[in-house]
């Protein structure tokens, strides 16, 4: 199998599965077969960055951008069940669009409520 090294770390279930038919000589015969039939190869690397794709083990982290580009605007996208000192306990409905600047009583929290996919960045 070609752009594989099977002594490298998985990225996904995609690379699990070509190291299975690797150890078991099954990638070799798959090529083999497919050679015979004509083909270029078993396109086994095709599935192989699909299936990494659909199934990856290291999920990137929805990361906060940097702090200078925390100011803007976002979307609510769960209910927010809060204390605010102006005005008190609240709750910011799904849908509520929010102005964050540095003088926003959410400013602190905006990187927890990010990460958590509580609000999402417009």
């Amino acid at each position: 199998m070609k752009e594989f090294d099977p002594k490298q770390k998985s990225e996904g279930f995609g690379d699990t599965i070509a190291k299975i038919t690797n150890a078991t000589g099954l990638d070799k015969l798959a090529d083999t077969i497919a050679k015979m039939a004509g083909a270029e190869d078993c396109g086994c690397n095709r599935r192989r960055k699909v299936l990494n794709k659909a199934i990856p083990y290291n999920k990137p982290k929805n990361k906060l951008p940097p702090l200078n580009e925390i100011i803007g605007t976002y979307e609510v996208i769960q209910d927010i069940y809060c204390t605010l000192p102006e005005i008190g306990n609240t709750v910011l409905n799904k849908g509520t669009i929010l102005t964050v600047g540095k003088d926003h009583p959410l400013y602190e929290d905006i990187e927890f409520y990010y990460n958590e996919r509580i609000i999402k960045k417009l």
